[in-house]
């Protein structure tokens, strides 16, 4: 996980605990959802669907790029 140290450092500083085994991917998962609405300008789950396989560029905790266009 190319950002996971950093990661784990600024959770552990903001919450004073360690971060649970899925946090960094939650973490990504809203980045590109954010990502999706500010492309399509809304907040309609259709537009915002069809916005996410145009998320190519994100690089987020876990690493390199994330694999939308197979995920939806």
């Amino acid at each position: 996980m190319d950002g996971g140290a950093a990661f784990q450092a600024k959770y552990l500083k903001c919450f004073g605990q360690s971060i649970q085994i899925y946090a960094p991917f939650t973490y990504d998962a809203v980045y590109i959802i954010v990502d999706a609405m500010k492309r399509a300008n809304s907040t309609d789950s259709a537009k915002i669907v069809a916005a996410m396989p145009k998320t190519i560029k994100a690089k987020g905790v876990i690493g390199g790029r994330p694999s939308i266009r197979r995920a939806i």
